[in-house]
């Protein structure tokens, strides 16, 4: 009974460590898309954060308003985050000052 209930405990903890790691590597970001030296960046009107984005960014407009799913890519050797681009799911046109 007790070897029972520690493993479905066990199970819990897994399957909860699990779904906060996905979440916290997946973002849906909107806000202005700004080209930069190194790429493009987009800066979350919600929070203010400014996400670099690597990999192919055909879809993105620099200049406009849009709603980005973005993936959490691991860089070595660089405290700088970044962030590939899975999907636009709304781009809303130019950026508003």
């Amino acid at each position: 009974m007790i070897a029972a209930a520690v493993a479905v405990i066990a199970v819990v903890v897994v399957v909860t460590v699990i779904l906060v790691h996905q979440a916290a590597s997946n973002r849906t970001v909107t806000g202005c898309v700004t080209s930069a030296p190194n790429g493009m960046l987009v800066t979350s009107e919600k929070d203010k954060r400014v996400y670099t984005l690597f990999g192919e960014n055909a879809a993105l407009k620099p200049g406009d308003r849009m709603t980005l799913h973005l993936k959490k890519i691991k860089t070595k050797g660089s405290n700088t985050l970044m962030w590939e681009t899975n999907k636009v799911t709304k781009d809303f046109g130019a950026c508003q000052p």
